[in-house]
């Protein structure tokens, strides 16, 4: 794999630091996105972590938009295979791995309908190299550990949607689990 060794003591510094306190609220923090409306079924998506990031959402001909980015679901589904693959090759670098070839295929199986949702995920994660069948096990636990979307997903956790308009809050709503609420900061602004 190619890989900036330079890097490894900020990679180090960051899963060591997650590594020390496992289970426990080590900060707790946001991350977030802006979307803007462009036009019809298009939406232009910021991302301000590390930078100014823009990104393009659209829905294709035949879902009714012009096709000029991917679908929300296909970001949503780039977005669970780039955090676990992400977790891979931090490890990698850090660990001195010996692979290759990192790939993965994510498939997200959905029942369609008003209410449709995802019914699970499979991740077919490849590569090569010269490391025991043990190793290789134990870095996948240990991606999955250390990747938040694998953690959320496998949870599932409350969401709630707030809605203004004219600058006022016209609706609320939070559904998923309560519990989980209850130990969640509010953070509508972060």
């Amino acid at each position: 794999m190619k890989m900036n060794r330079e890097l490894a003591p900020e990679i180090t510094k960051y899963i060591e630091g997650r590594r020390s306190e496992p289970g426990k609220a080590r900060g707790r923090g946001a991350h977030r996105i802006d979307l803007a409306h462009v036009e019809h079924l298009t939406f232009q998506g910021i991302a301000k972590e590390g930078g100014n990031f823009t990104v393009t959402i659209d829905e294709p001909a035949n879902r009714g938009g012009h096709g000029r980015g991917p679908r929300p679901s296909s970001y949503f589904l780039l977005g669970i295979g780039s955090c676990l693959l992400t977790q891979w090759a931090k490890l990698a670098v850090i660990e001195n791995l010996n692979i290759d070839g990192l790939n993965a295929i994510i498939r997200g199986h959905t029942e369609a309908g008003i209410d449709g949702y995802y019914t699970d995920f499979v991740f077919d994660i490849t590569m090569s190299g010269g490391e025991s069948e043990e190793r290789i096990r134990q870095v996948a636990e240990e991606s999955e550990r250390l990747c938040f979307i694998h953690n959320t997903l496998k949870r599932a956790v409350p969401c709630t949607t707030n809605v203004s308009y004219n600058g006022k809050v016209v609706y609320t709503k939070t559904v998923g689990p309560t519990l989980l609420l209850a130990l969640t900061p509010n953070s509508s602004n972060p």
